[in-house]
């Protein structure tokens, strides 16, 4: 719009979600609360037996067997966990899977990893991100904003840092 930038103007954070979410691990994980190593159903029991799925290219979503390793909380922070990165899988997504963080971690259980943890990088979009932000939930037993706030954005004086602006 051309209007120039001030110490007023409001950006959207998007994709710099990602590495304050990343962030937010490691703070914990300085506390000693998660391991990097630890898998993700340690937190997130639905993930014990998550399969590795592909499509057919009529759309359906097949069953190509179990990992050997579990996805781990490293596998989600640098996008080697197979977990929400298959475009194909990602065009399926509902209204309903798009409602709550939780019917879409839901969703993509459901459809399954595109291949087995750690063997390949392939970039997620989101999921494993909301992932992590169900840990960090789990852990803290406090919402991710509220989280973010009391142990981020106010130590660091970012008064103004949130996901959801308003109209102030």
């Amino acid at each position: 719009s051309r209007m120039p930038v001030t110490d007023q103007t409001i950006f959207r954070l998007a994709s710099m979600t990602k590495p304050v979410t990343a962030f937010a691990v490691l703070c914990l994980v300085d506390r000693g609360l998660p391991n990097l190593q630890d898998p993700v159903f340690q937190y997130l029991p639905e993930f014990k037996d998550i399969p590795i799925c592909s499509l057919t290219n009529s759309g359906e979503i097949v069953v190509q067997g179990r990992p050997r390793n579990p996805v781990t909380i490293l596998h989600l922070l640098n996008h080697t966990s197979g977990f929400g990165c298959d475009i194909g899988k990602m065009e399926k997504l509902t209204a309903f899977d798009k409602a709550s963080v939780d019917h879409y971690i839901a969703f993509h259980v459901k459809t399954g990893l595109a291949f087995e943890p750690g063997s390949q990088q392939m970039y997620s979009p989101t999921a494993s991100f909301d992932v992590l932000v169900k840990i960090i939930e789990q852990i803290t037993g406090t919402d991710f904003l509220t989280f973010l706030q009391r142990e981020i954005f106010e130590p660091c004086g970012m008064e103004n840092t949130t996901f959801i602006p308003n109209e102030k």
